[in-house]
């Protein structure tokens, strides 16, 4: 009975987790019915979510990694361009401000690319607090979003 009550009381804990998933994240998908077109593609690291909740198809960081980890600007545009991305849609809790490229993570590096090429990745939604505030409180909620100017 008591091994039995463990096991539940620890699966309650993950669902409540589960259940309260970044509202910034379901605001900037509410941003996205709203203001992109239905034939869009997002490239995210929670691209089931993002497929579910804004509606879109979404393709996963890990599929297309170069657009990511390559800071090379011609080879993020072929590599967007070749898998039809759009949009880079970029959730800040999961941004590692120590680059350690594991799953569902953004590393800083490839947030700074973005950012430093704003002709190329022009952000057209932000939700949450700033990066800079994110980045002095060690991490933060929200969401931002980049047009992908091929």
């Amino acid at each position: 009975m008591i091994l039995s009550y463990q096991n539940l009381s620890t699966k309650l804990a993950t669902m409540e987790q589960v259940k309260q998933f970044s509202p910034f994240f379901f605001q900037a998908c509410d941003w996205v019915n709203q203001n992109l077109p239905q034939n869009i593609t997002l490239y995210t690291v929670w691209d089931h979510r993002a497929i579910y909740n804004c509606q879109r198809n979404a393709i996963a960081q890990g599929a297309v990694p170069d657009i990511a980890l390559s800071n090379d600007i011609n080879v993020s545009l072929k590599a967007a361009k070749e898998n039809n991305i759009d949009y880079i849609f970029i959730q800040k809790f999961s941004i590692d401000s120590q680059n350690r490229n594991i799953g569902e993570m953004y590393n800083l590096n490839f947030i700074n690319f973005l950012e430093n090429n704003n002709k190329t990745f022009t952000k057209v939604y932000e939700n949450g607090p700033d990066m800079q505030q994110c980045l002095q409180q060690g991490g933060c909620d929200g969401s931002l979003i980049y047009r992908i100017n091929i």
